[in-house]
């Protein structure tokens, strides 16, 4: 127990180095500040039987139904492909809890390679899901079997009049952003292709948020697809839409007190001066789709060991930086009330992530 206990505080010391003495870039937000820890998310296996220790949780959105139950849509794939098993055999799967911390009971499997809409496509990721009109939609990435590495990905949307589907791609293969064929255009020759998407619409138009770049710096930035209609076509924008100066990924975007938000990672800490934290971007004009400036913006949230002590029988599946990614909120009365994100700590000491579930106490950024 003694050694556990010396390697647990040792990484908590190591997480907490790579942040001490940092100057902070822009404010913290009192989203950032007033985040409760309810805990670790339980996943149940499907047969409902024990929590689910045989897959791989990352990407987690969140979603209310009309009787008050939590719907959580997640991107996972088995054990023995490590982390790298979300550009191999990832797929969707489905879960619902009376309350947001959960536990979640498994409901169904959504996609996966054998149900892609399209034979080139291979391992969904990225899931978002929104409720618009009378619609449910959900946005994700798949890779392109065709290309062969991660240049290919392509953002898609599914529909579906129920939770529980049955999902149906819109236009062509559910294809609504890719990198252009264009040289002199943004996303041409993008090293990511077109991923870490979210949808909403905004102002009487549907807007697909994407990242896209040629690199993993400050040459990868976010713009959008948008239409007229909900099933498209959609018609990506001419220019980025974010400043930053450094690394970013895994927008997720709402409105809040009539402002429009998107909250994304700082992976290496060089747009906000704190590695890890999070970023809440405002649009520049009020309400509307963007664009979005740091000097508009806000530290979105902290590391996982700002807001809980780590048990020491915690196990880390990648780095032993505690930093958030794929940050997702659920969305109640109009505010953001809950969220929930991915971390490589686990407190059940499983050696996969762990998915973790915060109250918003603030009324405002």
């Amino acid at each position: 127990m003694r050694k556990i206990f010396t390697l647990s505080v040792f990484i908590l010391l190591l997480s907490n180095l790579l942040s001490f003495g940092q100057t902070a870039k822009i404010p913290y937000s009192n989203f950032s500040n007033s985040l409760e820890f309810k805990g670790q998310v339980i996943f149940m296996n499907e047969a409902n039987t024990a929590p689910d220790l045989s897959n791989w949780y990352w990407c987690v959105s969140p979603i209310d139904d009309e009787q008050g139950k939590t719907h959580l849509f997640m991107s996972r794939w088995p054990n023995g492909n490590d982390m790298n098993g979300w550009m191999i055999n990832c797929e969707f799967a489905h879960f619902v809890s009376d309350k947001p911390e959960g536990p979640f009971t498994f409901v169904s499997k959504i996609l996966d390679n054998s149900t892609v809409p399209a034979t080139w496509m291979k391992s969904p990721h990225n899931i978002r899901i929104k409720k618009v009109d009378d619609t449910y939609v959900i946005v994700f990435i798949v890779q392109d079997s065709r290309v062969g590495n991660v240049k290919g990905q392509k953002t898609c949307m599914m529909t579906s009049k129920s939770l529980n589907g049955p999902w149906t791609p819109v236009g062509v293969d559910g294809v609504v952003a890719q990198p252009s064929t264009d040289p002199t255009f943004w996303t041409y020759n993008s090293s990511i292709g077109c991923d870490n998407p979210d949808f909403d619409k905004i102002n009487g138009k549907y807007y697909v948020y994407f990242k896209a770049g040629l690199a993993p710096d400050d040459r990868m930035h976010y713009g959008y697809a948008v239409a007229n209609k909900l099933k498209g076509p959609y018609v990506v924008c001419d220019k980025s839409i974010t400043d930053n100066v450094s690394y970013l990924e895994d927008a997720t975007t709402f409105s809040w007190n009539g402002e429009r938000y998107l909250l994304t990672t700082d992976n290496h800490g060089g747009n906000t001066g704190v590695f890890g934290a999070g970023i809440l971007w405002k649009s520049d004009v009020k309400g509307e789709f963007g664009p979005f400036h740091l000097s508009n913006a806000k530290i979105g949230f902290k590391l996982l060991s700002d807001y809980t002590p780590i048990p020491p029988t915690s196990s880390y599946c990648y780095g032993t930086v505690l930093k958030f990614e794929r940050p997702a909120v659920l969305m109640r009365k109009g505010k953001p009330a809950y969220f929930y994100a991915p971390n490589t700590c686990n407190f059940l000491g499983t050696g996969k992530p762990g998915i973790f579930v915060f109250k918003n106490n603030a009324n405002g950024e």
